[in-house]
């Protein structure tokens, strides 16, 4: 039985996961990294291998975020009228980048 676990976890995508079980995997990476150096080493570690091997695809740091202003409303979230809210943005002001793709 533990191998149709481990074969079912290797074949999970994080939107796959319960959104529970994505927040318990970060906060465990986070709350490691906190209390012990050697957890910062290992994921940088892995991180540097994710990019050599091509996983890492949209990493945007902030000092490089592209201009995602909603040109519709200028970034404010308004709409044409007082009490409307832009319908490009949805009243956000700015635009999620097309970068952000989960899918293969």
């Amino acid at each position: 039985m533990p191998n149709l676990q481990s074969s079912k976890l290797k074949k999970d995508k994080w939107m796959d996961l319960l959104t529970n079980d994505r927040h318990r995997i970060l906060g465990q990476v986070i709350d490691g990294m906190i209390y012990n150096y050697e957890c910062v080493n290992e994921v940088r570690e892995m991180l540097s291998r994710w990019d050599d091997e091509g996983f890492l695809r949209s990493i945007i740091l902030p000092d490089e975020e592209p201009d995602n202003m909603c040109n519709s409303c200028n970034g404010t979230g308004e709409g044409c009228n007082p009490d409307v809210s832009c319908l490009t943005c949805k009243g956000q002001g700015s635009i999620i980048p097309k970068t952000y793709d989960y899918e293969d």
